[in-house]
């Protein structure tokens, strides 16, 4: 996500809930195949754009010691 790139992930809960519900996401080999083939024709630029934004929002070091600070504050 970070590094821009498009991602692919296993539908599984917590990687929808870390990707914000903007990655592709599949559930068997079957599914995956196809997104592998898929992924030139599909809006990648947008795809990236959004997880990038996501990522540098609430994966950077700057928000997660945000997070920290702000959960030591309420105890």
């Amino acid at each position: 996500m970070y590094l821009g790139l498009p991602v692919i992930a296993y539908g599984v809960n917590y990687n929808r809930e870390t990707t914000f519900g903007r990655a592709l996401y599949f559930d068997s080999f079957k599914e995956l195949k196809s997104l592998l083939f898929q992924i030139r024709e599909l809006d990648r630029e947008e795809m990236i754009g959004d997880l990038s934004k996501l990522a540098k929002k609430n994966y950077s070091w700057r928000a997660i010691t945000k997070k920290y600070v702000k959960m030591f504050q309420s105890l």
